[in-house]
Formats: structure tokens, sequence, C-alpha cells
């Protein structure tokens, strides 16, 4: 998977905040660290998605569709 630019400004901070605390001894470990941190909150994005869904808080793919369309002043066709 490619790294983007946002990815690792992201790590590079977390990187920074977590080395100077005495987390990790190595780069590598507070790659790892991170890595856990981020899927542990994706995962948990995921459920509250589920969560959001299964309580009726979503929209149709038309609704999301012409609510972008009007806030972008794009026309249908």
């Amino acid at each position: 998977m490619a790294v983007t630019h946002e990815e690792l400004e992201r790590f590079t901070q977390y990187a920074t905040e977590h080395f100077n605390d005495g987390e990790a001894d190595s780069v590598l470990q507070l790659a790892k660290n991170w890595t856990a941190q981020q899927q542990s909150e994706d995962l948990a994005s995921i459920r509250r998605g589920v969560v959001d869904a299964d309580a009726g808080r979503m929209q149709s793919v038309d609704e999301v569709d012409t609510e972008l369309r009007a806030k972008f002043d794009i026309k249908a066709g």
C-alpha cells in the first residue's frame, strides 16, 4: 500500500510525541505502535457506522447525490 503525504505527516507527529516520551526504543517499534493504533481507530469508526446503519441513521445514494449536486452546483446529467 502506498503511503500518502498526509499519512507520513501524521506518523511523524506521532513518532515525535511518543519517542520523546520513551514509549519506544526504535522507529520500527513506533511504526508498529502507530499501525496498531490506526487499526484500532479504523475498527472503532466501522463499528460506529454499523450502529448508525442499524439505527436507521443513513442516507440513500440518491439523497447524497442530490445534496452534493446542490452544494457544489452540479447539474444532473
